[in-house]
């Protein structure tokens, strides 16, 4: 279990590097109004300004980890007694492994999100739609490892 959560931990710390690497290489290549929407049907795009894209972007990211830091933290100092909500030591283990590799999945998410803002940000209409189904890649993600919690909480001991 010891393994297993190291490499959680070291996984989710990469991807900090990843997410600071796809976001500044992204935001290199950004106009100075990034379009962020078009809604079906019409034809207005919301624009932001690109500084702004930039701070909300990093200020979420970084706000987002340090909940998830924080709640590990938290999680992590609860005693295992047979009254509390962890009754083992190994299903402590596995409730903050989960909650760790969701928040790798979260940053895989922003990942994408920034990636899709780029690609919408410099390719035409038609070429973005060849990459629309990433756009459901962070919401499986996040369901499938929401049907895990269910399951590690179904197997309780």
């Amino acid at each position: 279990m010891e393994v297993v959560s190291k490499l959680i931990s070291r996984s989710w710390a990469f991807s900090f590097l990843i997410f600071l690497g796809v976001f500044l290489y992204v935001y290199a290549a950004l106009p100075n109004q990034v379009a962020l929407f078009t809604p079906r049907g019409s034809f207005q795009t919301i624009f932001i300004d690109r500084s702004l894209f930039f701070y909300s972007g990093i200020s979420i990211f970084i706000v987002w980890n340090a909940l998830f830091y924080v709640l590990r933290g938290m999680l992590g100092q609860l005693p295992v007694r047979e009254t509390s909500f962890f009754k083992s030591e190994s299903f402590k283990i596995k409730i903050l492994n989960w909650l760790i590799s969701f928040a790798l999945v979260v940053n895989v998410f922003f990942v994408f999100t920034v990636s899709l803002v780029g690609i919408f940000n410099r390719t035409s209409a038609e070429e973005f739609t060849r990459f629309s189904p990433f756009i459901y890649v962070g919401p499986v993600l996040m369901a499938i490892w929401l049907v895990a919690l269910v399951v590690i909480l179904a197997k309780r001991k």
